[in-house]
């Protein structure tokens, strides 16, 4: 599945999705904060922080990291949740995961990193707040709204960055 039919589908498909998925993806992103913030010196804003990845890193490096309040409204997550996944999403996918960048193909290579942080249930909600997201803002130019989206097995199978 490629970036304009991931967007597609983020934009069109009904939130029917099993919503347990979601439930496990926050609970394990909660369960890693507490140790990441032993690490980093965790900041929390609103705007966005970093205009690129670079910058990012360059706090990470010095041990510190912002996280943006912006966006927080979630189907299902409260803030705290959402902040907990970003924080994770942000040192352990871009960071740790082989510093990508904020692009399409950066984010694709964050999800496929995350998977070893998460549990197969937490699959396909990481797939589409990863990758849903960002093929729709990718396509649009704009940050989507959060949504709850199924995307089958076969549709989250992903070759070089592309679909």
């Amino acid at each position: 599945m490629d970036k304009l039919a991931i967007a597609k589908a983020y934009a069109e498909r009904m939130e029917t999705a099993d919503v347990e998925s979601w439930h496990i993806l926050a609970k394990e992103s909660v369960a890693q904060v507490a140790k990441l913030e032993q690490y980093f010196a965790v900041t929390y804003a609103s705007g966005q922080p970093y205009r690129a990845a670079k910058q990012m890193f360059a706090d990470l490096d010095q041990q510190k990291i912002t996280i943006s309040t912006d966006y927080l409204e979630h189907p299902i997550w409260t803030p705290s949740e959402n902040l907990a996944f970003r924080l994770v999403h942000d040192v352990k996918g871009h960071y740790h995961g082989g510093k990508n960048g904020f692009n399409w193909d950066g984010e694709v290579r964050v999800y496929k990193a995350s998977l070893k942080h998460y549990s197969l249930p937490a699959y396909p909600a990481l797939f589409c707040e990863v990758v849903g997201q960002t093929a729709s803002r990718s396509v649009t130019g704009k940050f989507p709204p959060q949504r709850i989206v199924a995307f089958d097995w076969d549709e989250m199978r992903l070759e070089n960055g592309n679909g």
